[in-house]
């Protein structure tokens, strides 16, 4: 199914940093809670799911990329100290240019989405195209060098209307 987002506006905006709005995304949620959201092309790095409205200090990241001819899904859950990052083997029913999550669960207004078996609940998704990781300015703390990516966020209210 198609879905729709919305252009996410950062708080504080870097004059290095992009953002394009992101479209052309198809969502497939397979019934033992794994999404999948394809792009039908990846512009400006890998594929990657956020979880967005979490607790200060706590985040989740799921990253697709392809290496060697496998595409993986990594997963990094951050709580406090703790950092369990999970590889998943992104199953061949997905094609590279998707951001697939597993163990996702979307009731009403939250999403959850499980972890190395730890339950992070949220209340949107951000979907992206563009650099996981990038080069800060340690003299400005801002960006070090120009970045562009796609992004769109669905809240979970939207998605549950999505998903019927």
């Amino acid at each position: 199914m198609e879905v729709s987002f919305e252009t996410p506006t950062p708080e504080d905006p870097d004059p290095l940093e992009t953002i394009e709005p992101l479209t052309g995304v198809t969502l497939t949620v397979l019934p033992d809670g794994e999404f999948g959201f394809t792009f039908e092309e990846v512009r400006h790095g890998d594929p990657t799911v956020r979880l967005q409205g979490l607790p200060e200090g706590t985040s989740v990241l799921c990253v697709t990329y392809v290496e060697d001819g496998s595409t993986t899904t990594q997963c990094l859950a951050q709580s406090g100290a703790e950092f369990p990052v999970i590889n998943y083997a992104t199953p061949e029913r997905f094609p590279p240019n998707t951001a697939w999550v597993p163990n996702v669960e979307v009731t009403g207004d939250t999403i959850s989405i499980e972890v190395d078996g730890t339950v992070y609940t949220g209340n949107a998704l951000v979907v992206e195209d563009g650099p996981t990781f990038v080069q800060i300015d340690p003299n400005t703390g801002g960006l070090a060098e120009p970045v562009t990516r796609r992004s769109g966020i669905i809240t979970a209210a939207e998605l549950a209307a999505a998903l019927g």
